[in-house]
C-alpha cells in the first residue's frame, strides 16, 4: 500500500511526463491509460487474492476508476502549470 506522500509522487511524475511530450503527442491521456492499465493488469495478477476480492469484471472497472482518476488529476495539474508558467 502506498502512503498518501508516494501517491503523490506518482501523480506529479505523471504530470511532468504530460508536460514533458506536450507538443510531441496528441493523444497522451489515450497511449497513458492504455499503459496505466497494462501495468496495473500485470501488477494485479500476481495478487490472486485482487481477483478473488473483486472478480474479473469488478476489478476491471476497478483498475479503470483508478488509471482515470490519475489523469484527470495529472491533467489539472498540468493545466495549472501551464498557466502559472505563461502568466
Amino acid at each position: 500500500m502506498l502512503t498518501h506522500s508516494e501517491g503523490a509522487e506518482r501523480i506529479a511524475r505523471v504530470a511532468r511526463l504530460e508536460l514533458g511530450m506536450r507538443g510531441e503527442i496528441d493523444n497522451f491521456a489515450e497511449i497513458a491509460r492504455r499503459e496505466g492499465l497494462r501495468r496495473l493488469q500485470t501488477v494485479l495478477a500476481a495478487d490472486p487474492d485482487f481477483q478473488r476480492r473483486h472478480g474479473a469484471a469488478a476489478g476491471d472497472v476497478a483498475l479503470r476508476e483508478i488509471v482515470d482518476g490519475v489523469l484527470q488529476i495529472s491533467a489539472r495539474v498540468a493545466a495549472l502549470e501551464i498557466a502559472l508558467t505563461t502568466n
